[in-house]
């Protein structure tokens, strides 16, 4: 033994040459496989399916499926979308944790990821009602061994919700802050501004997602991201793609509609819509949108994947970080493609290799009697379109923060005593111009606090439909019966459906039949399974 040791103790230079070649060729393999695989995208439905149908479709990829040659190995490991650039991963168990997705994605590298949900810090919405809180992923992935994976290989990550760009920067006691500003100054115009900061502030995490993935340009919303249909959808994807083609080439292609003239009247917008929906008929969307205008499609899936692959290889080669002028210029050519004017894009200036930051959880609950005093005071000093924004970030916040028992005691008592004249005026008039997501957050907070009479306003059918609709679809059992059975009786169908998903079996077998013998094929096929009542052939 001793004498092999000596002998080897002392390699001739060549055979040392030959086995620092062997030991690189190990050691860069890897990389260099890496660097030339088809970029990975993963896109999570939480709550908008359609925002990731118009990514999906301008990536120009097509189902991945045997007939059409997608890689056996490729359909073995769930890919759902390929082409000769991208793999798209877009799972449907969205009722699972993060904890499962970071486990399933972790170990893939992934280049994008696009989250499209209704933001609580974090992502949750209606469909599959799956969620993604970042104040609880500390817990949640805690023994993950794919966490850092997860995390810091994205080199581009796009955050479809509210608030998911917003830089917390309280120097003292938050609520006290807005009441200085409500209470003890006159809010003009210029400082009506001030006061929407710090909701907004509040509703932020102090750069939770700069933090949770450091190696990567992220886009998000410093406001309420308030879905304009198709069109928002997508301008912002178009404009996002269009800002990468500018960076590469100096040059910017035209967009395929006229986004800014779409805007001038409702005939317009309308019409617009209607183009860009014929973009993937018959099919629908998604659809591969080259095969449809390869001209005007194919340059912008070829500058996505070169931006990608030119970040991938940063990361492969352990490069420097990005240079903070880089990283401005880039954020400030897809800050000017965006077309919604409160979103923002952020560069990490961080080497490839930094682990992610899980942020500190926040208890909203405290502020929520706040969020109710400055729904309900009259501040005439705002102008309309203040106001309007002002309320639609108060309702979001309601319908997004889990109370604790005496603030919903305290709130169910104003609400239905001192401050129900208001209730029923602001019901009537201002909730009905928001957006339906708003709507459903102001339903959701009336629900929380166990508002019953609230519902009963609404589910009348002198109201506008897609109140009521809106209504219906917030209910719970906690509410009682007797909401549900109104809802039940809705001429609407589709109050009907939605009244119908919600059912649950504390509500007794008589409702559950009433639903399951609908007049309408779809109601009857919304009712949830009750064990051990068959509702079959009803």
């Amino acid at each position: 033994m001793h004498s092999a040791l000596r002998r080897f103790s002392r390699p001739s230079p060549r055979l040392l040459l030959v086995l620092l070649v062997a030991v690189a060729a190990l050691g860069s393999a890897p990389h260099a496989a890496r660097a030339t695989e088809p970029l990975e995208v993963l896109l999570l439905d939480y709550h908008a399916p359609i925002e990731h149908d118009v990514l999906q479709s301008h990536l120009c990829v097509e189902p991945c499926t045997r007939s059409r040659g997608c890689p056996k190995e490729w359909i073995a490991e769930g890919v759902d979308a390929f082409s000769a650039d991208f793999k798209v991963f877009r799972p449907q168990y969205l009722g699972r944790s993060a904890r499962f997705v970071v486990s399933a994605y972790g170990d893939h590298q992934l280049d994008l990821v696009s989250l499209s949900g209704h933001h609580a810090s974090g992502f949750s919405g209606e469909r599959g009602r799956g969620s993604f809180v970042t104040e609880r992923l500390a817990t949640e992935l805690e023994g993950v061994a794919e966490v850092d994976g997860f995390f810091a290989a994205p080199s581009m990550v796009m955050l479809q919700g509210c608030w998911t760009d917003v830089k917390s920067g309280f120097d003292g006691d938050p609520v006290e802050y807005i009441r200085h500003i409500i209470e003890d100054t006159q809010v003009r115009a210029g400082e009506s501004e001030r006061l929407l900061a710090a909701i907004r502030q509040m509703a932020g995490h102090e750069d939770a997602y700069r933090d949770l993935f450091p190696n990567a340009c992220i886009l998000g919303y410093d406001g309420t991201q308030v879905p304009g249909g198709l069109l928002e959808i997508y301008g912002q994807v178009h404009g996002v793609l269009r800002g990468l083609h500018d960076l590469q080439t100096g040059t910017t292609p035209p967009p395929k509609f006229d986004l800014a003239a779409a805007r001038r009247s409702r005939q317009t917008l309308d019409e617009t819509n209607r183009a860009i929906d014929r973009e993937c008929l018959p099919s629908g969307w998604p659809c591969n949108l080259c095969a449809k205008d390869s001209a005007v499609y194919r340059p912008l899936a070829n500058a996505l994947a070169t931006h990608l692959r030119a970040e991938r290889a940063r990361q492969v080669d352990r490069a420097e970080p990005r240079r903070t002028d880089v990283a401005l210029a880039t954020e400030r050519r897809l800050e000017d493609a965006s077309l919604y004017i409160n979103s923002s894009w952020s560069c990490s200036t961080v080497a490839p290799s930094t682990p992610p930051v899980f942020p500190r959880p926040i208890d909203r609950a405290p502020f929520v009697e706040l969020f109710v005093d400055l729904l309900t005071v009259d501040l005439g000093q705002l102008t309309g379109d203040t106001r309007q924004r002002l309320e639609a970030e108060l309702v979001h916040l309601l319908g997004s923060t889990t109370l604790t028992d005496d603030v919903r005691t305290r709130l169910h008592a104003r609400l239905t005593g001192d401050l129900a004249d208001w209730r029923r005026t602001f019901i009537a008039s201002d909730l009905q111009q928001m957006s339906t997501f708003r709507q459903r957050d102001f339903f959701d907070f009336l629900a929380e606090i166990g508002c019953s009479n609230c519902f009963v306003e609404v589910l009348d059918p002198e109201r506008p439909r897609i109140l009521r609709e809106n209504a219906a679809s917030q209910l719970r059992p906690s509410l009682g019966r007797a909401l549900y059975a109104r809802a039940l009786d809705d001429p609407s169908s589709r109050v009907r459906l939605l009244a119908a998903s919600r059912l649950e079996p504390s509500l007794g077998r008589e409702l559950y039949e009433r639903a399951a013998s609908d007049e309408s094929e779809r109601v009857r096929a919304a009712v949830p399974n009750l064990p051990n009542l068959d509702l079959s052939g009803r």
